[in-house]
């Protein structure tokens, strides 16, 4: 109660949080999968999870009730369930494509990373392509295509470089064709571009690109989408099921790689 009392409290006017409960605490003592699949374990006869007994069941329902009562009652807080929420998102269409000085101001305030511009919701692939599509020359305000994220790309392996020379435009608009090309054939951002035998990962091809329109500019643009994702020491490696030692490095690194295209939901009021 008190951490919703809080977050009341500093939250903004039209910020969401979620609450998620186990209901499955009100009637046992264990959960059911850290009964049959503790630390790994795989067993060939499925055991129902312990009850508790019908004295601590009743009390546990009346601490729920009482917590739901209580939290109802709290002001600037309107409550939704699932379906309800469902029905106020707005459904993600495809964005407009802006012209470059919007994009670079976008990028320069926010990052590369999830966005929204008057009303629509871009992700951080949307405004690679959408940067790649005006230096070709396609129409403003056409709807951009779906762009999924790179279907190779290691955020370790990816760094880009803050003081590296600058490309010439020739090269900015190669690799600005090769992306356009790329997500035409496959709705996907490609990890980097080629110019000549060099592979130029994407963050510094759009860095460059950017660069073009403040020549004294060489610093990087962060690529806020990976703010998004925990970094390993901040996760929940200690679920039941997990065997001691789990730590899946490359599905956290598949994670940063999918956050590419993670937009922001639209809410009706």
């Amino acid at each position: 109660m008190a951490m919703i009392h809080r977050e009341a409290q500093v939250r903004r006017s039209g910020d969401i949080f979620m609450v998620m409960v186990h209901p499955t605490e009100l009637v046992t003592t264990k959960f059911w999968d850290a009964v049959n699949f503790s630390f790994g374990a795989t067993n060939s006869t499925l055991r129902p999870a312990p009850l508790r007994s019908r004295t601590d069941r009743d009390q546990a329902a009346r601490a729920f009730y009482a917590y739901i009562k209580e939290i109802h009652q709290i002001s600037g807080i309107e409550w939704l369930d699932v379906n309800s929420l469902a029905n106020r998102l707005v459904p993600l269409g495809a964005p407009r494509l802006l012209d470059l000085t919007t994009l670079r101001t976008s990028v320069a305030s926010h990052g590369l990373g999830p966005v929204v511009i008057a009303d629509e919701s871009y992700s951080a692939a949307d405004l690679v392509v959408a940067t790649a599509l005006s230096m070709t020359g396609a129409p403003l305000g056409t709807r951009l295509p779906r762009v999924r994220a790179p279907r190779d790309w290691r955020s370790e392996e990816n760094r880009q470089s803050a003081d590296g020379e600058r490309m010439p435009i020739d090269a900015v608009l190669s690799g600005a064709r090769q992306i356009v090309n790329h997500v035409e054939k496959t709705h996907r951002l490609p990890g980097t571009v080629t110019l000549g035998t060099s592979a130029v990962t994407i963050q510094d091809w759009m860095r460059t690109a950017l660069a073009q329109f403040a020549p004294h500019t060489t610093s990087t643009v962060p690529l806020t989408f990976l703010n998004f994702v925990k970094e390993p020491n901040a996760l929940h490696w200690d679920w039941p099921i997990f065997p001691p030692d789990f730590r899946p490095v490359g599905l956290w690194e598949d994670t940063r790689r999918l956050a590419w295209s993670l937009k922001y939901s639209q809410y009706r009021t």
